[in-house]
């Protein structure tokens, strides 16, 4: 048996998950995906991070979302006990079993406990207790017409519950802690089929950072912003670089589908397939950053979507946002439905800058 038929031969007949309970790894499932803590011996994982897909496109492959680890079954073993491609597969056929299994690792140092992604209950209590002042910001914005049907919320009223607000997570010492910083801010939440996923909080005032999310130390990408209800909407689709742009759109064209990738690195291969036969419309801000977003958004959608149509944002405005504030509503309507017109006629719609 040649080399190559040997390694394919692996590949079929040794499943990733059972490999990965040889060698000693823990897991868990999350959204119907198992991860595992990483195999990578130099990345001291204290919570699964390491996605281990079983079905769809990438079966049979890992990949961990902080140190970027990734491959196949052979490539797992070689990772996790430090082997050459050959030693890996001998391993995996039972040559080499007189080596111990390697333990499971125990986390040193304080118990941690598992982080709670769980936002819905936070995202409720900011939308029923958002302020006055939360509201005249949005309605500033040009989101007046949005602020409900997204259920966008604050945490400046008085006496927020902190208990509610997301965690953040030291990963110096493992501790997991409520985030104070979350306080005084516009929430925004991702809201999907089961609930709200991930939120974004932006700041009311001049604190820093203008824009607070929750950590994720155990991995695992953002989805994008109101993809999953989008979908149902509409075979095109209009991808923005963050979720105000999106909701601008929503507040200028109502029942357009748009949604949010607020940083190319958030999306995740899985979620790249959710595209797949659609009229994706790529509309980011004028600036360097937009310019590369767009490309590699274009990149790694074109092989899904069934065409990929950059529009531009009209170049007297830095973002959707911004046009809509000082253009109007009705103005921005028109701009915006003459690109969906376009893009539509499967023509690439640009306008100069």
């Amino acid at each position: 048996m040649s080399r190559i038929e040997r390694i394919q031969k692996a590949k079929n007949t040794y499943p990733l998950d059972v490999v990965a309970h040889r060698l000693g790894l823990r897991t868990e499932t999350r959204g119907g995906e198992l991860y595992a803590v990483c195999a990578n011996p130099d990345h001291a994982d204290r919570h699964p991070s390491m996605n281990l897909s079983m079905r769809g496109k990438y079966a049979g492959k890992f990949k961990c979302f902080v140190c970027n680890a990734r491959g196949d079954v052979i490539d797992l073993v070689a990772l996790a006990l430090k082997m050459t491609t050959p030693q890996a597969l001998d391993w995996l056929d039972g040559e080499s079993r007189r080596a111990p299994l390697p333990a499971p690792r125990v986390v040193k140092g304080p118990n941690v406990q598992p982080l709670n992604t769980d936002l819905t209950s936070f995202a409720q209590a900011a939308y029923t207790r958002r302020s006055d002042a939360a509201a005249r910001w949005l309605v500033s914005r040009g989101l007046a017409s949005v602020m409900d049907l997204f259920r966008l919320g604050s945490t400046d009223a008085p006496g927020f519950d902190v208990a509610l607000l997301p965690q953040n997570y030291d990963r110096e010492n493992g501790r997991i802690y409520q985030h104070k910083n979350f306080l005084n801010r516009v929430v925004i939440p991702y809201i999907d089929p089961v609930g709200v996923s991930y939120v974004n909080a932006r700041a009311l005032g001049e604190q820093k950072p203008k824009y607070l999310k929750p950590a994720r130390p155990q991995g695992g990408a953002v989805p994008p912003y109101l993809l999953h209800m989008m979908l149902e909407m509409s075979e095109q689709i209009f991808v923005t670089e963050g979720e105000l742009d999106c909701l601008s759109l929503h507040a200028a064209l109502p029942g357009v589908a748009a949604c949010a990738v607020p940083g190319t690195q958030t999306l995740s291969e899985r979620d790249e397939l959710l595209f797949e036969d659609r009229e994706v419309i790529i509309v980011m801000d004028n600036d360097d950053a937009g310019i590369k977003a767009r490309a590699e958004l274009e990149r790694r959608l074109l092989p899904y979507a069934r065409s990929v149509t950059q529009a531009y944002v009209h170049p007297d405005f830095s973002d959707v946002n911004e046009q809509l504030v000082k253009r109007g509503k009705k103005w921005s309507a028109g701009y915006w439905e003459a690109v969906r017109t376009e893009a539509a006629g499967k023509k690439v719609y640009r306008t100069a800058l």
